[in-house]
């Protein structure tokens, strides 16, 4: 659940602690890619692996302050299990992303692809930061 209080190290904590869990379900279900197949592998990831899925709740319970660093640590694991599953190179779909990466957006926007909705025509993955408050 989401950590309530006012320590908010603590409830970092408490956001980092769940993100540390879902590697080792990313990692498992990357070495477990050849095996299923991509595409396989790809659906799995989608609808029951993806940090933006799985965090949804600590994104939206918590401010920005709090569960910005957690949140990026699961966006750059979402994006290496992305990679993995749709065989794109790493300068294609970078770990650090949007306004976390400094050099901006890349060439061909695959990043942007990833994060877009299937509505609007990309793969639906989006980064776990983006359904986060703005922050004040």
């Amino acid at each position: 659940g989401v950590g309530v209080g006012f320590d908010a190290e603590a409830r970092a904590e408490i956001i980092m602690a769940q993100v540390k869990a879902q590697e080792d379900k990313l990692k498992v279900l990357e070495r477990l890619t050849p095996l299923l197949g991509r595409q396989a592998a790809e659906l799995y990831g989608r609808f029951s692996c993806k940090p933006s899925t799985t965090f949804n709740h600590q994104a939206r319970g918590n401010e920005p302050s709090i569960s910005r660093v957690p949140l990026e640590h699961a966006g750059e694991m979402q994006a290496h299990l992305f990679r993995t599953v749709t065989a794109t190179a790493p300068d294609e779909i970078r770990d650090v992303q949007h306004d976390a990466n400094p050099a901006g957006p890349t060439e061909r926007r695959c990043e942007e692809a990833m994060h877009l909705s299937q509505r609007h025509g990309g793969a639906g993955w989006t980064h776990p930061r983006l359904p986060a408050p703005a922050p004040p």
